[in-house]
């Protein structure tokens, strides 16, 4: 199998931005809890690395852009994050990182402070 990468973010939004904007329209359909959630490298780890596109290609920024964090929305079992706005289960959401063992995924109320743009 052949896997092909990319160095071009296929991002429109700064991830923070669009998730607390996704968090109050989710809000405002939804009885369900709608929270922020945090993916970050576990330490020493600097990197998030390579995340899978739809239809199969892998984000992984070049080394001086380093991505050390990211921002999605999980609203009951669903995550939602600019590349997959109809949602995905939580263990679904993972498995787009390569390295999702050496991640962590942590469920906030907000996005982090030092976080917003």
């Amino acid at each position: 199998m052949v896997i092909t990468y990319t160095t071009v973010d296929p991002l429109t939004h700064d991830c923070a931005d669009w998730a607390r904007h996704k968090q109050r329209e989710l809000r405002g359909k939804s009885a369900l809890s709608v929270r922020i959630l945090y993916v970050s490298p576990k330490p020493p780890y600097q990197r998030l690395g390579a995340y899978k596109l739809p239809g199969g290609l892998w984000f992984s920024p070049p080394f001086e852009n380093v991505w050390t964090h990211h921002y999605a929305v999980i609203a009951g079992q669903e995550v939602f994050d600019e590349c997959y706005g109809n949602g995905l289960s939580l263990p679904a959401y993972k498995l787009l990182f390569r390295e999702h063992d050496l991640l962590q995924f942590t469920v906030l109320n907000s996005v982090k402070r030092e976080h917003y743009g």
